[in-house]
């Protein structure tokens, strides 16, 4: 499957796989080995299922991409919109979405002392993470949230540059591939480091108040973010929408909200009615 956008190869490369061997028409499958992965495969299918049960194409697609990462629902006219409209990172897990978890748990831990907090909170996002199936952005976006963490607790607040530096060391430690073969995890570095230093000069320039400015802050992390990854999208993809800046600051603001609600709705559908 060689396109221009997507190559096969590449994809299969970054898994150190050089060869793939198809079954016979008639041959048998005599024995599988479950993997420990298995289970966290078996709990996302089960998920976009409940998903399905409630809600009718295509919004069942779009709640499965904005919880797990989901997009094999989608279908090709949805995906080339999204695509056109530079929006497909909505339907990908990134640290957009790890940042989300981690600001709610907190929240519902309000009654354990700080520390413990966090303790709770790493196993759960590790889980989220094999969930969602561990692709590059979430990986990276997980071991960063995991490294900030412990250094907001170490009274290191304003560590991210080196968060991001550590998890994306990490990664091509563990395989050096993703660094050339895998678009997700470029773009995702890429998107973060741009927030991390573009940002701050937005903030300043604009004179940002967090607490009544989210239009302007959604604004400068999205101009910021489009800044850093516009050069890789230009050599991958060979493309640019111009309306993507404007689609990107009029909906990223609401995904937090559909998150929740379609959250909300499957863990809701699963009460029994007296």
């Amino acid at each position: 499957m060689e396109t221009e956008d997507f190559s096969y190869k590449n994809y299969l490369n970054r898994f150190g796989i050089q060869n793939i061997c198809f079954f016979p028409k008639n041959g048998e499958l005599i024995s599988h080995q479950d993997d420990w992965f298995t289970p966290f495969e078996q709990y996302k299918n089960s998920f976009n299922q409940r998903l399905r049960e409630i809600f009718i194409k295509p919004y069942s697609d779009f709640a499965s991409g904005i919880l797990l990462g989901s997009r094999s629902g989608l279908s090709d006219y949805w995906t080339e919109v999204l695509k056109n409209t530079g929006l497909t990172h909505v339907i990908a897990i990134s640290g957009y979405n790890i940042t989300l978890i981690i600001n709610i748990l907190i929240a519902l831990l309000f009654f354990l002392r700080r520390p413990w907090r966090y303790v709770a909170i790493f196993p759960v996002l590790i889980i989220f993470m094999l969930i969602t199936g561990a692709d590059a952005p979430v990986v990276r976006a997980t071991i960063m949230g995991i490294i900030a963490s412990i250094a907001v607790q170490l009274g290191r607040p304003n560590s991210l540059l080196i968060a991001l530096l550590w998890s994306a060391l990490f990664m091509v430690l563990f395989n050096p591939l993703v660094l050339y073969y895998d678009i997700g995890y470029q773009l995702s570095v890429a998107a973060t480091l741009g927030i991390i230093l573009l940002y701050p000069k937005f903030e300043q320039w604009w004179d940002i108040n967090k607490e009544r400015d989210l239009f302007k802050e959604v604004a400068a992390l999205t101009i910021s973010a489009q800044l850093a990854v516009t050069p890789l999208l230009l050599y991958h993809f060979h493309s640019f929408s111009f309306i993507s800046l404007g689609a990107n600051i009029l909906l990223t603001w609401l995904i937090p909200f559909a998150m929740l609600l379609a959250f909300l709705a499957v863990f809701t559908s699963n009460i029994p009615i007296i």
